[in-house]
């Protein structure tokens, strides 16, 4: 009824963060630079260590902490799948 939709917590208590859903998939530090790269679309070669030996399949590129983009590691470049605009 109306009155328990008044009364009901608002829609966002009942969202989660995004890397809430990307928790289970491997993360790479990028630079801010690197970020605007992967944005506009563009590979990447990573510069954060290990990052060219992340698993196979797809990876999350964080920047400080926020998503950039899930992508996939291709000939130790980090190609872009999906981009966030968060």
């Amino acid at each position: 009824t109306l009155g328990e939709l008044v009364l009901s917590p608002p829609p966002l208590a009942f969202l989660l963060p995004v890397t809430a859903a990307l928790a289970d998939i491997p993360a790479i530090a990028v630079t801010g630079d690197e970020a605007q790269r992967l944005k506009a679309g563009q590979a990447i070669r990573p510069s954060s260590p290990g990052a060219s030996s992340a698993a196979h399949g797809a990876i999350c590129a964080m920047n400080d902490g926020v998503p950039v983009a899930v992508a996939q590691m291709q000939d130790g470049e980090v190609r872009v799948v999906r981009v966030f605009n968060l």
